[in-house]
């Protein structure tokens, strides 16, 4: 079975800065600076916390600090926001990617209403996901945690957002097909594969226990685990703090690419364990 997901609001347009109080990111002091985690963040959570993505690790803070110096610092370094774009809603939900001390890319999430999420709720078996309308994002009930969505999904609308509940939660058993523009998908386990078919689409924080094939441009892949091939044909790719264990192709332009590294999954626990994570893995020709 085959699941269609149609397109909601028009481009989230990256309209107002913001950026954050350039406190040291080893605190746990989430009021005033950002405290290092890997901890995964839930939808719900957006006007709390949003995450910086480095090649070495992740940052969370708080959305609604505005430095007049237009700096932040991550592990011990001063990064320049001052020209990024973020979400128009103070409390709508961000991640950050930055490379070599540059903001790279920000990808939004609309701030949690009533109107604009579009829940799966608790299921068994085969789940009829359907069309979605304008302004909205998916989620996923707690009580789906562990339950798969069974089949293949496919996005194409333009603007979709699938919020997963962290990638050890929400599992999508089949293939995922993003044939939209301006389509995210974040925290989710997809067990097959991941065809990304149009432009300025987001990866991030995801499993994907088969391959991801990139055919456009303008693709953001970050802080997830592959276990098949990553395959990028598309230019200016954005390719961040990403574990793969099968080829590395990236036959396009890559536009960024930090701390990505190979990886064997030795004891087939579908874990990227510390022990298992091998040689750098980089973008030039």
């Amino acid at each position: 079975m085959k699941y269609t997901i149609a397109g909601w609001v028009g481009r989230l347009m990256l309209l107002v800065l913001a950026a954050f109080l350039p406190l040291g990111c080893g605190s746990d002091d989430k009021e005033g600076g950002f405290a290092e985690t890997d901890d995964y963040t839930p939808y719900e959570s957006a006007p709390d916390d949003s995450v910086i993505i480095t090649g070495e690790a992740n940052y969370a803070g708080p959305t609604d600090v505005i430095p007049e110096e237009g700096t932040i610092t991550v592990g011990g370094e001063q990064i320049d926001v001052s020209d990024a774009q973020f979400c128009n809603d103070p409390d709508a939900k961000m991640d950050v990617i930055t490379v070599a001390g540059e903001v790279v890319d920000v990808i939004c999430y609309p701030a949690p209403t009533e109107e604009n999420i579009t829940e799966v709720a608790a299921t068994s078996g085969e789940t009829e996901l359907p069309q979605k309308a304008n302004n909205t994002v998916l989620v996923f009930d707690e009580n789906t945690d562990g339950e798969p969505v069974v089949g293949d999904v496919s996005v194409d609308g333009n603007n979709v957002a699938i919020y997963g509940n962290g990638p050890e939660n929400t599992v999508i058993d089949g293939d995922l097909v993003i044939s939209g523009n301006n389509a995210r998908v974040r925290g989710v386990r997809v067990t097959g594969d991941v065809i990304l078919d149009l432009n300025n689409v987001a990866l991030i924080f995801c499993v994907v226990e088969g391959n991801v094939v990139v055919r456009q441009n303008n693709v953001t892949v970050a802080a997830t685990d592959v276990y098949g091939n990553m395959e990028v044909e598309g230019n200016n790719a954005i390719l961040v703090q990403n574990h793969v264990q099968g080829e590395w192709k990236i036959g396009g332009q890559a536009e960024f690419c930090d701390g990505n590294t190979a990886f064997d999954d030795e004891d087939d626990s579908l874990t990227v364990e510390e022990q298992e994570i091998g040689d750098a893995l980089t973008c030039g020709k």
